[in-house]
């Protein structure tokens, strides 16, 4: 049997690869959470932008209403 060439058997796509191997993101590894939580920050940031222009809007419509623009 060729040393560099790898058979898998019956069940291997169930066991956790070595970390070695592997891109850094995969499943399980060191950076897995890290595109959810990517996400999850750019949901955020959308939602505070939204907020601000809202803020932003009130305070112009308070100016003008005060003569202060």
């Amino acid at each position: 049997m060729n040393e560099y060439y790898h058979v898998p058997v019956f069940d291997s796509y169930r066991q956790q690869p070595p970390a070695g191997q592997f891109w850094p993101g995969y499943p399980g590894g060191p950076f897995a959470g890290w595109a959810r939580r990517i996400e999850r920050l750019e949901r955020a940031v959308e939602r505070l932008d939204r907020r601000l222009d809202r803020v932003e809007s009130r305070l112009d419509r308070i100016e003008r209403r005060l003569g202060l623009s």
